[in-house]
C-alpha cells in the first residue's frame, strides 16, 4: 500500500493544479476573445 504524504506535499500538489488550471483558463479566454474581436468572426447567426 502506499504511504500517505504530509500535509505540505497534498497542498502543493492541489496548489501546482490549481494553478494549471488557472493558466490553461486564462489562455483559452484570451483566445476566444481574440477570435471574437477578430473581423472575419462568423457566429452564424447571420445568414446572409
Amino acid at each position: 500500500m502506499i504511504d500517505p504524504v504530509s500535509v505540505h506535499l497534498e497542498a502543493a500538489i492541489y496548489l501546482y493544479f490549481v494553478l494549471v488550471a488557472g493558466v490553461g483558463c486564462y489562455f483559452h479566454v484570451r483566445l476566444w476573445l481574440a477570435s471574437r474581436r477578430s473581423p472575419d468572426y462568423d457566429d452564424g447567426a447571420n445568414p446572409n
